[in-house]
């Protein structure tokens, strides 16, 4: 069971790696091309064996492919962030949709990893967390449209850069901070 579940997790990072050691010989551009196509294959190859798409395979070829259009834009300070805004605007519509469904996007982030703490969690209890993830896209979108409207580069870039990754960082601590929380609350005996 644990040589199973070691050897999907590398079937699922596989495009990463490769990313990143195609990247370091050959440049970006080789290394998205590889990455891509060892995703598509892999997508082909879940599908040909009659087997469930693990969403972490679509999750990189769609990076993949707004990393690709950003190195595409490089050099023009405007165009360069509008890929990133199509992806926040996407993602901030694809976590509206789940929320309004009543489902979580932790719950389907996780799914190929088979973690059952979070599993066990309801989806309505994860709700806040749905919320949380949207404002953060949400701002993320409006940031670059004020930036490309009306402040130069270097701003842009700094604006981008703060609500970029520290801010990640910290609304995905959050997150496991609430997720820890929660499981803490059901292992809790209850009072009668």
């Amino acid at each position: 069971m644990k040589r199973a579940r070691i050897l999907k997790i590398i079937y699922i990072l596989a495009p990463l790696v490769v990313f990143y050691f195609v990247y370091w010989l050959f440049g970006i551009f080789p290394a998205i091309i590889f990455s891509g196509a060892l995703s598509v294959f892999g997508i082909l190859h879940d599908l040909a064996r009659k087997k469930s798409v693990a969403l972490t395979k679509i999750y990189v070829i769609v990076g993949l492919a707004f990393s690709f259009a950003a190195i595409y834009f490089t050099g023009n300070e405007k165009l360069y962030y509008v890929p990133a805004l199509v992806g926040n605007v996407a993602f901030a519509g694809f976590i509206a949709a789940l929320t309004a469904r009543g489902k979580s996007v932790l719950h389907l982030a996780v799914k190929d990893f088979d973690i059952e703490s979070i599993k066990d969690i309801d989806e309505r209890t994860l709700r806040p967390l749905n919320l949380l993830w949207l404002a953060f896209f949400s701002v993320k979108a409006a940031i670059k449209v004020i930036g490309i409207m009306w402040l130069d580069f270097s701003t842009l870039y700094w604006m981008v850069f703060i609500f970029g990754d520290p801010m990640t960082v910290v609304f995905a601590g959050y997150s496991v901070y609430f997720v820890n929380r929660k499981i803490a609350a059901r292992k809790k005996p209850q009072s009668v």
